[in-house]
């Protein structure tokens, strides 16, 4: 093995303590950034204004010696791909071995035709939807220079929208892109910002960094990112602070890493583990955490003044973390609060929704950054909330009960519940209105096969077959569906795809008329048939008629017979 130092020549004495010292000292490695930025292009891609700003607010911190402690920091803003490309090669090629280098880009990540990934520059030009490939800068090019490289410790920082072509609000990308098999090395570390699904990139509240460059320069700035009882901020440690933060704030982004080896313990900055403001920081992180989203005035507020007082913070210093703390859970909920104004108003003007009223709701909570989960309890909730004479709908015809002595109502009773529950087969639908009062609509949907087969007398198959449909009980079918159409609002049921059959010409045989009637309810996109695992099953996302549907299976002849029954018993 080599000594850490020259070897002696003859007749010269021996080194010092400080001679080694500061041998080593000079072998240290150095510390390496280039940062890309992109925020203006050509027509086919939306501006990003965010991405300089967060170019720049990164590279202050990088530099920062009681930070980053960087040494050199390189930064590109709105260049052109030709460029670039030279940069990028010319920068990689020019490190030593024990260099530590971060590459940053934030901008558009795109596909060409290949679903090969590129990043999106200045000059970027697409013909159509076809990526023109020659005016981006291919992720594999950028692999390629990185393994040209004489560095070991590679960190790549990825701030890309990777379905970011102008218009449409909603990603129509058709898969994720695999960022681990282009990017992903021995002693590389990959940080991105999204999954390849993801579209959220810049704030809807104005600010100036994007969501993702927001928490990461925050983590940074305060020592937030850095875990308790040490002063290093490993790349880990900053994917989970910002992982974090960022989905309490946008949780359809989905901010993932890849590393291979050690790379994970890669040290990015420093803080000053003393520093009472970074320590404070960590207390009220951790209260909010436990307080599931806000700072409890009972019992957690008297332990945060005690930490003021002990650490002699100024109240407002302390006011201003603890903001900081809880903005990206105030910001999500205020957006809740957007889309729930929304949904109230679009409920009461028309519902159910149609195509095109479907399609602007997601559009509008892929914008908010909202999940499909809490978008369709919003709708759920408000349709309960609001009685059938708030809807602009009439209501499905009811079969009046016997009069009957009135009792006192101890509690109200919904309008699923006075449905008259009439079989000719004997058969019990209470679990049926249970599921449906529930919304819980595929295990209904399954239900509901199951109370027709025993209606058709075929509880030993777990199919129906066209002959089974063409008698079916009118009283069990009128039931079923009332069922169905109350619990949903008039979204769901078979009295709703009889309407929308009618409206498609109430096609008898298979033919452009029966076609668009199956696209309209869900059951089939472009020429083939939708698989029953990816109908949406819920009255947000759904089409209105898609269910109930799972008695149909694949079988062509059971949905002709089955319309046609509706409308024969006069649904």
């Amino acid at each position: 093995m080599d000594p850490p130092y020259p070897p002696l020549k003859k007749g010269e004495p021996s080194h010092t303590d400080k001679d080694f010292i500061e041998i080593v000292i000079c072998k240290v490695m150095a510390r390496k950034a280039l940062l890309i930025g992109t925020g203006q292009y050509l027509e086919g891609f939306k501006p990003l204004k965010s991405a300089p700003h967060d170019v720049q607010g990164l590279k202050a911190l990088l530099e920062n010696p009681e930070i980053g402690g960087f040494d050199d920091v390189q930064m590109h803003l709105d260049v052109d791909s030709s460029t670039l490309a030279t940069t990028i090669e010319t920068w990689y090629l020019s490190h030593a071995k024990d260099d530590f280098v971060l590459l940053f880009l934030a901008g558009h990540g795109v596909k060409d035709a290949d679903r090969r990934l590129h990043f999106a520059m200045k000059n970027t030009q697409k013909v159509g939807e076809k990526l023109i490939t020659t005016t981006a800068i291919a992720a594999q090019s950028v692999s390629s220079w990185m393994g040209a490289s004489k560095a070991k410790r590679q960190v790549v920082i990825l701030n890309c929208c990777f379905s970011g072509a102008f218009g449409d609000l909603v990603p129509m990308d058709d898969g994720a892109i695999d960022v681990e098999a282009v990017l992903g090395a021995e002693g590389r570390v990959v940080m991105t910002s999204t999954s390849g699904m993801d579209y959220a990139f810049e704030r809807l509240n104005g600010g100036e960094l994007s969501v993702y460059g927001h928490y990461l320069t925050e983590g940074l700035r305060t020592g937030a990112a850095a875990a308790a009882e040490n002063d290093d901020i490993t790349v880990d440690h900053l994917h989970q602070y910002v992982s974090r933060k960022v989905q309490e704030e946008a949780p359809s982004m989905k901010p993932k890493i890849f590393a291979k080896g050690e790379g994970y313990q890669l040290r990015i900055a420093k803080v000053a583990l003393g520093d009472p403001l970074v320590q404070y920081r960590k207390q009220v992180e951790r209260i909010v955490q436990e307080d599931e989203g806000e700072i409890d005035e009972i019992f957690s507020r008297p332990i945060l003044e005690e930490f003021q007082s002990k650490w002699k913070l100024d109240r407002e210093v302390a006011l201003n973390i603890e903001a900081e703390v809880l903005e990206p859970i105030r910001e999500y909920r205020s957006k809740l609060d957007k889309y729930q104004a929304l949904v109230e108003k679009a409920v009461q003007h028309r519902y159910p929704f149609g195509e095109r009223e479907q399609k602007r709701l997601e559009q509008y909570r892929s914008l908010l950054a909202l999940t499909n989960k809490d978008a369709t309890q919003i709708l759920e909730c408000t349709i309960a909330r609001l009685s059938p004479q708030e809807l602009p709908k009439p209501k499905p015809p009811e079969v009046q009960e016997p009069s009957e002595p009135s009792t006192p109502a101890t509690e109200p009773v919904s309008a699923i519940d006075t449905i008259l529950l009439q079989s000719e087969k004997g058969v019990s639908y209470e679990k049926l209105r249970e599921l449906l009062k529930a919304g819980k609509w595929e295990e209904a949907d399954r239900e509901t096969l199951r109370v027709m087969r025993e209606v058709a007398g075929q509880v030993d198959r777990w199919y129906l077959k066209p002959e089974d449909l063409e008698n079916f009980s009118c009283t069990d079918l009128l039931t079923i569906d009332r069922l169905w159409v109350e619990a949903s609002k008039g979204h769901f049921g078979f009295s709703v795809q009889k309407k929308i059959w009618q409206e498609c010409g109430s096609p008898m045989t298979h033919g452009k008329e029966w076609d668009n009637f199956c696209a309209k309810v869900g059951w089939t996109k472009g020429d083939s048939d939708v698989s029953y695992s990816d109908f949406k099953k819920n009255l947000l996302h759904s089409f209105a008629g898609e269910l109930p549907s799972f008695w149909v299976g694949g079988a062509l002849g059971l949905r002709f017979v089955l319309v046609r029954r509706a409308e024969t018993c006069e649904l």
